[in-house]
């Protein structure tokens, strides 16, 4: 669930060119304005998978994600590479997942337990050191993350990370990036559990 703080914060990473196309990634009902809404299973107006968006490379402005990653089924890295897939170099990608950090055990409440998955579970839980990097992996470039409290009876703080497409999207050596991705993740796997 969404805070107001953390959706005006993602919102001010839109462009602000009126002619801007941008997507809203696990919008559920209510996508952040003024991007498209996409959405697996509410009644957004576009219903895709986050893994398998029916737009053409290279079409949008931006794409914003409010706790949409860490509910994927395959994978955040794949899912990553999709969203930048979709972008126009040096488009926005910003996004907010839940801070696994501060308090391991109120993230993994949310977790999966052994494969049993229902809507709403978390399949993945993030730290700022391992949403950089996989935003890097991906193939993102001038990466920024900071974490946003929030106040009220959510008790836990939000990670936002945004970065731009780079123009070697696909032209960088991925095992690369993959091998600086595997480094923070595991590093951050040990701090968590």
């Amino acid at each position: 669930m969404s805070s107001p703080h953390e959706i005006e914060a993602l919102r001010a990473l839109i462009p602000p060119d009126p002619k801007a196309v941008g997507f809203d990634i696990g919008c559920g009902n209510k996508p952040i304005s003024p991007a498209i809404g996409v959405d697996l299973y509410a009644k957004a107006v576009v219903r895709a998978d986050a893994a398998d968006l029916p737009l053409r490379t290279g079409s949008c402005d931006y794409i914003v994600s409010c706790h949409c990653l860490e509910h994927v089924n395959a994978g955040p890295l794949l899912v990553l590479r999709e969203w930048l897939r979709c972008l126009k170099t040096h488009a926005v990608l910003a996004l907010a997942v839940p801070n696994g950090l501060p308090d391991p055990e109120y993230a993994l409440r949310y977790q999966v337990p052994a494969g049993k998955y229902t809507v709403g579970q978390h399949l993945h839980i993030f730290t700022p050191d391992s949403i950089q990097a996989y935003m890097t992996c991906a193939g993102a470039e001038n990466v920024k993350t900071t974490v946003i409290e929030r106040p009220g009876y959510w008790k836990s703080s939000v990670i936002l990370s945004h970065g731009t497409k780079s123009p070697h999207f696909q032209l960088e050596p991925y095992r690369y990036r993959r091998l600086h991705w595997i480094k923070h993740v595991i590093k951050d796997q040990d701090r968590i559990c």
